[in-house]
């Protein structure tokens, strides 16, 4: 002990510490804190999600709540409807109803339902019907999917295809306008439309029109943003109807012509054939063919439910 030196490289000493039990809880009730806060944050979040979601489902309810009351509102005018008038110079006049929605199409003419659609993620686009100006009856009806491409061109040949003086019904059910061109907008417009131009996507649209002449109605609802649809829109309007004389072509009087006019009075979209001016004709004289061994066998020709398309 004598010889002992202390070394001088070494630290001094100093006694530890100790810490007291509620430092120790201090410092762990911190680190509790910072975790409940954390998971009140995410919380709070998660409720704000869940109600915006909420509110969401809520409007969407809504939306299908009163398009469900117009159609049951329709459902119940319809036996109530008046039958067709005659003002006092004996002309008739239809009542038409055009519906137009996300989810259903329907129109009524002198309270008979000559189109009801209302089969979910089916028969999409603008549904056209056309009615002889004389008598009121359907001469033709098409729908074409203008959501998709190329269905705007085929409605613009079948519309060309119509003869002046007939009238028009159209309706849009759930999307007409991704691939409805200028090309299509531009003949609405010319048939008297002042909404075709204007038309988007999802928005509904209910127009009633003479070829070549009156407008008696239209009624548009734009759709208020990309993921809802316009509300659903009614078209009440009236159509004075034409004389008889005043609808038919003046043929001259051939049994082709009896024919074509019998032809042309209920059916709508086959163009030359029932053209007043310069008709397309109907019966065809070809000149035989020679050894021919198949002029005797008989031919049948099923068009289904579009006998149009054997008109090219």
């Amino acid at each position: 002990m004598d010889e002992w030196k202390p070394n001088p490289r070494a630290k001094p000493f100093v006694p530890r510490r100790h810490r007291s039990w509620f430092i120790a809880w201090k410092y762990r009730l911190r680190g509790q804190r910072s975790v409940r806060r954390l998971c009140q944050t995410g919380a709070l979040l998660f409720l704000l999600v869940t109600i915006i979601v909420n509110i969401k489902l809520i409007l969407g309810t809504r939306r299908a709540a009163n398009e469900e009351e117009l159609e049951e509102n329709y459902d119940d005018a319809m036996p109530n409807m008046e039958t067709a008038r005659r003002p006092s110079h004996g002309r008739k006049v239809l009542d038409i109803e055009v519906y137009s929605s996300r989810s259903k199409v329907y129109v009524a003419v002198d309270g008979t339902t000559v189109l009801e659609d209302e089969v979910k993620e089916q028969s999409r686009g603008i549904h056209v019907i056309v009615l002889n100006q004389a008598s009121g009856h359907v001469m033709a009806k098409r729908v074409f999917d203008t959501y998709s491409p190329h269905e705007d061109e085929a409605m613009i040949l079948f519309l060309n295809m119509v003869s002046r003086g007939r009238i028009l019904l159209f309706t849009i059910k759930d999307e007409g306008s991704f691939h409805l061109k200028d090309s299509a907008k531009n003949l609405l417009k010319s048939l008297g439309s002042q909404i075709a131009s204007s038309l988007s996507w999802r928005d509904m649209w209910t127009f009633v029109v003479k070829k070549a002449g009156q407008v008696y109605g239209e009624k548009h609802s734009k759709s208020p943003a990309l993921a809802t649809w316009g509300d659903p829109v009614l078209l009440k309007t009236e159509v004075q109807l034409t004389s008889t004389e005043d609808a038919e072509c003046h043929w001259a009087d051939t049994d082709a012509n009896r024919r074509r006019k019998t032809f042309c009075s209920k059916v709508e979209g086959y163009g030359s054939i029932c053209s007043c001016k310069d008709p397309a004709p109907i019966e065809f004289n070809p000149e035989p063919l020679k050894d021919n061994k198949v002029y005797d066998v008989p031919v049948a020709v099923i068009a289904g439910n579009r006998p149009n398309y054997l008109y090219r």
